[in-house]
């Protein structure tokens, strides 16, 4: 993932699992105001008008930060005890109006993976859409095939080439549900993450706290 893009998903990304690891902690904190922090960090809209991958095309593709939207509505739906809360005011209907998140995230991914049946768009994403939507996965996410395993291994492992042909990504971390991919590699992996980004400074102190959260998950 380019730099660009890396400082925009993975604060988010960060920000994301720290608090779910609060919740989890017993924290009190205010829905609302976490949520708006959550919304400030995914909009960005300086870097967005910039950057295709993240905003989409405005249309049929709607890039990285669909992604993000759907993970993180997820992530607080599924496994956390915000879930009833969260429910009620989900970021993806916040931020684009709908409530489709399920299956939605998949055709965006078929878009993000260029497949022929997918919508045409007319400036085609490139692997760091694809990079986030596998994150996302790697995360977590599952959507409508919250009960089929196999499936979600299927589409990271179509997605799997394209995202690293440049930089290697350890495996996911485990949320606790019975439906994750696989276990994360432990510490070794988080050592290969290091030195993949070690020429990416603030990449790498990102990457790390992202897989340092993950570990305490596996912790618990």
């Amino acid at each position: 993932m380019t730099p660009q893009l890396s400082e925009l998903v993975f604060p988010v990304m960060t920000y994301a699992l720290d608090l779910k690891d609060r919740l989890d902690e017993g924290e009190d904190l205010d829905l609302e105001a976490e949520q708006r922090q959550l919304m400030d960090r995914l909009r960005s809209e300086t870097e967005v008008r910039r950057l295709a991958d993240y905003a989409g095309d405005g249309s049929v593709f709607l890039g990285a930060r669909y992604a993000l939207t759907c993970w993180i509505d997820e992530l607080f739906i599924v496994y956390s005890p915000w879930a009833d809360a969260w429910k009620e005011r989900i970021l993806e209907l916040a931020l684009y109006g709908s409530r489709d998140r399920a299956w939605k995230f998949w055709d965006q991914a078929e878009i993000a993976l260029r497949r022929p049946n997918a919508p045409r768009v007319a400036t085609p994403p490139g692997p760091d859409a694809l990079e986030a939507f596998f994150l996302c996965t790697a995360l977590g996410f599952r959507g409508k095939y919250l009960e089929n395993p196999a499936k979600v291994r299927e589409l990271m492992e179509e997605m799997r080439p394209q995202v690293t042909r440049t930089s290697p990504w350890p495996a996911p971390r485990d949320l606790g549900a019975g439906t994750n991919v696989e276990p994360l590699a432990g510490r070794a992996a988080l050592g290969r993450a290091i030195a993949v980004y070690g020429g990416l400074c603030l990449a790498l102190l990102i990457v790390f706290l992202i897989l340092l959260s993950a570990l305490g998950f596996l912790g618990r």
